[in-house]
């Protein structure tokens, strides 16, 4: 599943209008996003071509990528002992 995002339904409509598929968009909002309007439309397709995903570019549309995790750091080089301030 492909989720490909639009700002304006507009643009989502004219989308759609081109596939040959029975499709809706839905409202989707950003997390911490307390505003209504500002929620991006989402259209849903099983396995866009890369025609229908070049469309989807030329309208505006974008399909999120997910964070990749960034790679772990190095282990620090840490004493085996206390350090000593003092002399005994």
């Amino acid at each position: 599943m492909t989720e490909i995002w639009f700002d304006e339904r507009d643009d989502a409509d004219v989308f759609i209008a081109g596939l040959d598929r029975d499709v809706e968009p839905r409202r989707v909002g950003f997390a911490g996003e307390e505003d209504d309007e500002d929620h991006a439309w989402v259209v849903v397709l099983d396995d866009p071509d890369a025609d229908t995903m070049g469309r989807a570019d030329e309208l505006g549309g974008w399909v999120p990528q997910a964070e990749s995790p960034s790679a772990p750091a190095a282990p620090l080089d840490l004493p085996a002992a206390p350090r000593r301030l003092k002399n005994p």
